[in-house]
């Protein structure tokens, strides 16, 4: 409801012609990142009819396909991050005794270099590169960091959980204190459903 109220805020400043820093505001509160960007882009070029005619698409195909799923229908989760954790520790939160790996797609289908376990009926993702998927097979006990992120889909809300090597973050840490960029990779894509594959329970408890 919040991005709803947002975007017709937004559409009314372009339809007064109120172009001021307020947009900026409006747009980072934008948690559809593929439709913020084509924004920011008709921006850019003063197309501002055409960003109208975005917002009033994207308002249409709300209308028709209602969100299934609010932040309150998902499991809730009372922390951001976990640092130096491990594997094991991160099955005990999430309430789960196997992750089951596939290949990530970006929004254009093709693969890419991260693993996806989704969780259905709970509504959470989780992430990791294929490498230190690898390390983890073989150091259980390897440290890990990992951050919560609440994410929007086709189908609503989500919980994006990430994995990360814990040095590779505290040497991070040292040069970019309150910069975590590195870690939304995944921000505009949709992950709303997964098949498990049998290959991938080498992490059954």
């Amino acid at each position: 409801m919040d991005q709803i109220n947002n975007l017709i805020a937004l559409k009314s400043m372009l339809e007064l012609n109120m172009i001021n820093s307020n947009l900026n505001i409006l747009l980072a509160q934008i948690s559809n990142k593929i439709l913020a960007r084509k924004i920011i882009n008709e921006l850019k070029r003063r197309n501002y009819g055409h960003i109208i005619t975005l917002i009033d698409e994207h308002l249409y195909q709300t209308n028709q396909n209602p969100l299934c799923y609010h932040k309150n229908d998902i499991k809730q989760f009372d922390f951001e991050t976990i640092e130096n954790s491990n594997i094991k520790d991160l099955k005990c939160v999430l309430g789960i005794s196997i992750l089951n790996f596939n290949t990530a797609k970006d929004i254009s289908g093709e693969d890419t270099d991260f693993l996806i376990h989704w969780d259905n009926l709970n509504r959470f993702a989780v992430y990791c590169r294929k490498h230190l998927v690898e390390i983890i097979k073989e150091h259980p006990e390897y440290p890990l960091y990992i951050e919560k992120e609440i994410k929007e889909a086709k189908l609503g809300t989500y919980t994006k959980f990430t994995i990360c090597c814990q040095k590779v973050i505290e040497r991070l840490y040292e040069d970019r204190v309150n910069d975590k960029s590195h870690l939304g990779e995944y921000k505009d894509w949709y992950m709303d459903a997964y098949d498990n594959d049998a290959s991938n329970l080498w992490n059954n408890d």
